[in-house]
């Protein structure tokens, strides 16, 4: 029921609720093997090597983290990101995290106005294996998810949505064995 009391009727439902699955799912009795895990990330406007960074760099120097080249932006602009914890589902901004990241961000790009930084930290449900869980769920007919995307989520939640939504409706299935939906 929606929280004015009205009652939605569906044929199938699509859960697609990153960590908050876990806890939706609980009510039904089933477990969902998700951790929250927590990225942060620095937006970096106005960056003087953003139009030199031809592509992304992966740096191990300290804190391991990812320079992104943002050329599209005016002006351009630098992403970093990394840092992961397991810290549950918050908002909370740990100063300590970002100031790491902020010091790998100044050894490679050099000096930087501070002011031009906009601060992003984020909850993502991480799989054991590092791979979304996508499919019926099996004590159900109708009840499926596509969760567990992780730090890929960009990347892969459109590409499982379309492989999950044919197979709802009997599209067969042309990914590889080890691919295919698996009921959880």
């Amino acid at each position: 029921a929606l929280s004015g009391g009205e009652i939605l009727e569906a044929d199938s439902i699509v859960l697609c609720a990153g960590c908050g699955a876990v806890s939706l799912l609980r009510n039904l009795g089933i477990t969902l093997p998700l951790a929250a895990v927590k990225a942060y990330s620095l937006h970096i406007s106005d960056h003087i090597s953003a139009p030199r960074l031809r592509y992304a760099a992966l740096l191990e120097d300290g804190v391991s983290c990812l320079v992104t080249p943002y050329h599209d932006t005016d002006p351009p602009s630098v992403r970093v990101t990394g840092i992961r914890d397991l810290d549950g589902m918050n908002d909370v901004v740990r100063e300590k995290r970002v100031s790491s990241l902020m010091g790998s961000a100044h050894r490679f790009l050099g000096e930087f106005d501070e002011k031009n930084v906009a601060v992003w930290a984020g909850v993502m449900a991480v799989s054991p294996d590092d791979f979304p869980i996508v499919g019926r769920l099996e004590r159900f007919d109708n009840l499926y998810v596509n969760v567990g995307h992780g730090f890929r989520g960009t990347n892969w939640s459109l590409a499982t949505a379309k492989l999950l939504s044919q197979h709802m409706v009997g599209v067969p299935d042309r990914c590889l064995p080890e691919c295919a939906m698996a009921p959880c």
